[in-house]
């Protein structure tokens, strides 16, 4: 198992979240419907609660070394979690203002703690099935994310579908936006030459909006959504 888990592409993910935005109940669905993952913390939810897991996506399997941040720790911790982290999912509640409110503050402090102009990561909204307590609409949800540049998704609490369809389609999206990014970057190298970091802050914006085009149908009433073509 140590030999095969050596040649697979691991990505470090962190989770983002105000307190109450439902980040730990998020994992833990992705972590519960899948058993074969290591979970390397107790049964308090402290400091650093890291997850590995694998999972195929697309045509490959990869390795997801997921961390579940505590809002306690974000002073200790915080810029070296962000700065170690390849992508990132931004949790809300959407029956709190208040948790939506404060992606831009962690979208702000992701690129200027690692220096880009882009950094991939989701947008994710809560508790979904609290529909009568709502009070940020999947419009707006769906707007922020376009700003960011990224991809939107709304989920249920575990149970609601019975499996953890919703949490794996976070995942997958947010992976591809990461091997889409590496490559760009790849590309920008051996055409001008000189290291990747050097080029990021130009070249990956442009790339990256393209990178997370579609935004899924949140509600799954219908296909996914194409920004060249609008909402339908």
């Amino acid at each position: 198992m140590s030999t095969v888990r050596k040649l697979l592409q691991e990505y470090k993910l962190v989770v983002l979240g105000s307190s109450g935005s439902g980040k730990s109940l998020f994992v833990d669905k992705f972590i519960a419907a899948n058993p074969g993952c290591e979970c390397q913390c107790d049964n308090k939810r402290t400091i650093d609660d890291s997850f590995r897991k694998q999972i195929v996506t697309g045509d490959e399997v990869v390795l997801l070394d997921i961390l579940d941040t505590t809002e306690s720790e974000y002073g200790a911790f915080y810029e070296a979690y962000i700065r170690t982290s390849e992508g990132f999912v931004l949790l809300y509640s959407i029956t709190s203002r208040q948790s939506f409110e404060a992606l831009s503050t962690f979208r702000q402090d992701i690129l200027k703690i690692k220096n880009e102009d882009f950094v991939p990561m989701i947008i994710v909204g809560t508790k979904r099935d609290l529909e009568s307590d709502r009070e940020v609409s999947p419009q707006e949800g769906r707007a922020l994310a376009d700003s960011f540049g990224c991809s939107f998704f709304e989920v249920a609490p575990m149970g609601f579908w019975g499996d953890n369809e919703e949490q794996k389609a976070v995942f997958d999206e947010l992976v591809l936006c990461i091997r889409r990014i590496s490559k760009s970057e790849e590309d920008v190298q051996k055409r001008t030459g000189g290291s990747r970091s050097d080029r990021r802050r130009t070249h990956i914006p442009s790339i990256c909006f393209f990178c997370c085009i579609k935004v899924w149908d949140i509600l799954r009433y219908g296909p996914c959504l194409d920004r060249s073509k609008g909402d339908r």
